[in-house]
């Protein structure tokens, strides 16, 4: 929540993540496979751009055989 901001319309803005969506983050950390069952226009989008933007900035000692991301 204090180092994200996203891109819209409107400009730079920051988010306040939803508890579901910060569930998301921590499952996404933990396992290597996951399934997100959720409806449409929820956030999914953005959390895995958040996720995918951590991980490549302060993991900059794994492989590409150590993660797979898409």
């Amino acid at each position: 929540n204090t180092y994200c901001t996203v891109m819209t319309d409107h400009g730079l803005q920051t988010i306040q993540l939803r508890p579901y969506q910060e569930e998301m983050l921590r499952q996404f950390q933990a396992e290597r496979f996951n399934i997100c069952l959720a409806s449409r226009q929820v956030g999914k989008t953005i959390c895995s751009s958040i996720f995918i933007a951590w991980y490549v900035l302060f993991n900059f000692d794994k492989t590409y055989h150590n993660c797979l991301l898409f």
